[in-house]
């Protein structure tokens, strides 16, 4: 398979192995903290470092062509940043494994990069992109009617019933709520997934051949939406809420005001049709007050503060977060952690998985001031260039759809950040990979003439 990637031909495309691997990565055995242990866990993991490896490698022999764009290149010093901070982690076992383990998914985004060398090769990237969160979706949705089929294997909910979904028993009200999973493992992973791939649809839309692949790209958006439903997350709300709005107030449709104003109904009209457990956990202030996650979250987050106040100039080394907070800080969340570690179900549980339940605050923590710093450069970069290429480009041409919804994306992708920490799984990474590949194509096709 190396070998195969390291051509170019009529019949072998790189771009088809960078899917390979996508589809994966994402449908059997997510390479992320959350993945079960075992056999199962390790099979993807290796499948997937071998076609990275060999797709970065083919990238290497041609001279990093196509050329890295420059907000890849503030992704690569905020990756060489993050290593670097092993030299002096305050845990070298948890840099060593848990921490590197989370660092490699940032290959997706070189190894995507290096396999866009035409449009040809990024709509199929993306197609296949959707493609995977529908399938994932559609396991989550089986999930909810077979509540059996959950692969999460966290449960820290549950009462320690093997194969069970999630369910929150005791903050609610309106009742218990199955939260699915997909294939994610957690259904914050399956969340965060389908808010980057329906963030693209309307894109493939335009670039659609026919009127078929409409209606399965229509299809497809459709089940992504009531999967990403039964995930009853806010932040994925908040996130595909936010990068609407900008799609559309950035000139994605011709009329913006009756777009708004559709929006708006259609939000008004559908509210009776949510479950009860669904407002509560969303319009409901009293559910705020007592909600233990929020409460244990929010606690993470004041204590997790006062570590980067302590060690935020060189922060205490990638990874080990955990390591710092259960050792210093109180709160639900550590009695939680300590519980899960002392039980057998849980090992596969370690100190490394546990997250600040917000990127930036655990950049601050694990990587210090530079670290942040290059984080927020980074996203600088991709802003301005999102912005710089969209001025250009024609209304109402695909490229410029493509440009919008980068910048859509980058709106859900922001959001999300704030809610939860999210460096060690695939997700970002690859849609960092492929909005810095649409950046990259103009160079590509003029190093080809």
């Amino acid at each position: 398979m190396t070998a195969l990637a390291l051509t170019r031909t009529g019949s072998v495309r790189p771009a088809w192995f960078a899917i390979a691997a996508m589809l994966l990565v994402l449908l059997l055995s997510p390479v992320s903290q959350l993945a079960p242990a075992g056999a199962m866990g390790r099979v993807p993991m290796i499948a997937e470092a071998a076609v990275l490896g060999g797709l970065l490698l083919r990238w290497a022999l041609r001279g990093l062509r196509p050329f890295p764009t420059r907000p890849l290149l503030w992704i690569a010093l905020g990756v060489a940043q993050a290593t670097l901070t092993g030299l002096w982690a305050i845990d070298q076992r948890i840099f060593a494994t848990y921490g590197l383990r989370a660092l490699h998914a940032s290959l997706w985004t070189f190894a995507l990069c290096s396999v866009v060398e035409d449009r040809a090769d990024f709509l199929m990237l993306l197609r296949a992109f959707h493609g995977a969160g529908c399938l994932s979706a559609l396991v989550g949705i089986a999930q909810w009617l077979l509540p059996a089929l959950q692969v999460d294997f966290v449960k820290e909910n549950t009462s320690g019933n093997v194969g069970a979904a999630l369910i929150w028993e005791d903050e609610l009200g309106a009742g218990s709520i199955v939260r699915v999973t997909g294939t994610m493992a957690h259904p914050l992973g399956l969340a965060l997934l389908l808010s980057c791939t329906l963030c693209w649809t309307p894109a493939l839309l335009q670039a659609a051949r026919d009127r078929r692949e409409r209606l399965l790209l229509l299809a497809s958006a459709a089940v992504q939406l009531l999967g990403i439903s039964l995930t009853y997350s806010r932040m994925a709300v908040l996130a595909l809420g936010g990068a609407m709005l900008l799609y559309v107030l950035r000139g994605g449709v011709r009329h913006r005001g009756f777009a708004l104003a559709a929006l708006a109904c259609t939000a008004v009209a559908a509210l009776p049709l949510l479950p009860a457990t669904m407002v509560e956990r969303l319009f409901d202030p009293t559910h705020f007050a007592s909600s233990d996650s929020l409460i244990a979250r929010t606690e993470m987050q004041i204590y997790g503060a006062e570590i980067g106040m302590e060690r935020g100039f060189t922060g205490v080394g990638y990874g080990c977060y955990g390591v710092a907070y259960e050792a210093t800080a109180r709160g639900r969340y550590v009695e939680q952690t300590r519980w899960m570690l002392a039980r057998d179900e849980y090992s596969g549980y370690d100190l490394g998985d546990v997250g600040a339940h917000n990127t930036y605050l655990e950049i601050w923590v694990e990587q210090g001031v530079p670290g942040l710093l290059i984080v927020f450069g980074g996203i600088a970069s991709l802003i301005a260039g999102f912005v710089r290429r969209n001025r250009v480009l024609p209304r109402g041409s695909l490229d410029r759809n493509l440009g919008l919804c980068c910048e859509a994306g980058l709106v859900a992708l922001i959001s999300s950040t704030l809610v939860i920490h999210m460096q060690e799984a695939p997700m970002p990474w690859i849609w960092l990979g492929l909005a810095c590949a649409w950046l990259g194509l103009p160079r590509a096709a003029a190093m080809r003439q």
